[in-house]
């Protein structure tokens, strides 16, 4: 099976299997990277945990950003707020608020909109 790379934000090169490449001419495993490049492959962009838990809180923080117009349709309709709107909302405040986790966990499924909103 051929080895696939990928390059963090900060350059460092990472084989498919999580061995760090470092730059050195006379390491093989980066003679072997440069030589997967020159065959025509291009490293992709690394999502480490940290990046992919940094995203994965981008798209929590948009989803309870976008769920605000929902509670103010509810207010300004007198409607009351339905529970799983609630629990939807405090899954996606518990996402940003959290430092690090794992971004391959379920995302928070948005309810349906609440009648009369």
């Amino acid at each position: 099976m051929a080895m696939k790379y990928s390059i963090n934000q900060a350059g460092v090169i990472v084989r498919d299997d999580g061995a760090i490449i470092p730059v050195d001419s006379q390491n093989t495993d980066y003679i072997e990277y440069l030589a997967w490049c020159a065959s025509g492959n291009t490293a992709i962009p690394y999502a480490g945990p940290d990046e992919a838990w940094s995203q994965y809180q981008i798209d929590a923080k948009t989803s309870l950003d976008l769920s605000d117009v929902t509670i103010m349709r509810c207010i300004e309709n007198n409607v009351t707020v339905p529970q799983e709107w609630k629990d939807y909302r405090k899954a996606l405040r518990l996402i940003v608020s959290t430092v690090s986790g794992d971004a391959s966990q379920a995302f928070p499924v948005r309810p349906e909109y609440p009648e009369g909103s």
